[in-house]
């Protein structure tokens, strides 16, 4: 790996991604990032979104859930009855996008 700041046009996507966990608190994380932090499948980890127990954010077509959700999950765990804090702030709802389900 370099030594300086900048990046060797041999390094490898893999190297600069390790790099980059290694050196850097990342804030959003892939759903299976999530799951394998917490233990748990891609599958439940996509049930906890869809019952919204777990909150995440949207970027494209990326599914990203904050590291703060992660953990909040871990520390206190998910419940059935119990949703996500909604900390996003004000938003506009229309028919043709509900809340329920965004991500």
């Amino acid at each position: 790996m370099c030594e300086s700041a900048g990046w060797c046009a041999e390094a490898t996507r893999k190297e600069v991604r390790s790099h980059i966990m290694q050196h850097e608190k990342l804030l959003l994380h892939s759903r299976r990032i999530a799951a394998n932090r917490l233990g748990v499948s891609i599958r439940t980890i996509d049930g906890l979104l869809a019952s919204g127990q777990l909150r995440c954010v949207r970027i494209l077509k990326r599914v990203l859930i904050p590291e703060s959700e992660i953990l909040r999950v871990a520390r206190h765990g998910a419940t059935a009855h119990e949703r996500a804090p909604d900390l996003s702030g004000p938003r506009m709802v229309t028919p043709e996008k509900p809340l329920e389900g965004e991500c």
